[in-house]
């Protein structure tokens, strides 16, 4: 693997100090802002809920962060970086290698912004549960708010991403299938699709 593609790769996968960075306030900042937005009631139920939201929502905000960094993952920059690093290869082992990696990189987007997703949707109910059945006592009601605030907000964006990954993924197999069809002998097959 050349140069081009690997700057590449390290660009998607987020790889830099200032993403760390970022991550670090943003939970640290998430923590303390609503960190005592409730008690836990004596209860079990509520001691794991109130800590699974209260560490839950920022390690998810940043995941989700991270996640948008997948989205630099286009098969047209590494058609260029591969044609710049293997000037030999074919053009079509360029074409598929081009479209398999950005492919790797958006499944597993696609697959962790579900997650996030299903993940966020169950946090925000046993929340909900937890408060109506008395497991959890609300201390401020404002900062309880932008606790269930910003769980909404980040299922919502995560929903958002996954539908963005879930197309560029379909659209990358697509073109992958083609590729292949277009290397075996299926060639007039593969110009109809």
């Amino acid at each position: 693997m050349g140069s081009k593609v690997w700057e590449l790769e390290k660009e998607i996968e987020g790889r830099d100090p200032l993403s760390f960075l970022i991550a670090l306030v943003i939970f640290f900042g998430i923590v303390f802002l609503v960190g005592d937005a409730f008690d836990d009631a004596g209860t079990a139920f509520g001691f794991i809920v109130g800590f699974e939201s209260i560490f839950g929502i920022p390690i998810a905000s940043i995941f989700l962060i991270a996640e948008l960094h997948t989205l630099k993952a286009d098969p047209q920059k590494f058609i260029e970086a591969y044609r710049k690093d293997e000037p030999q290869t074919p053009e079509i082992e360029i074409l598929e290698k081009a479209y398999s990696e950005p492919h790797k990189y958006i499944s597993e987007a696609f697959r962790d912004t579900l997650l996030l997703w299903l993940g966020l949707g169950a946090i925000t109910a046993l929340v909900d549960i937890a408060v109506i059945t008395g497991s959890l006592e609300i201390k401020d009601l404002t900062k309880f708010w932008v606790l269930i605030g910003l769980s909404s907000l980040l299922s919502a964006a995560s929903f958002i991403l996954m539908i963005i990954f879930y197309l560029r993924k379909r659209s990358i197999e697509k073109a992958l299938f083609a590729i292949q069809l277009k290397k075996s002998d299926k060639a007039e097959i593969s110009i109809k699709i």
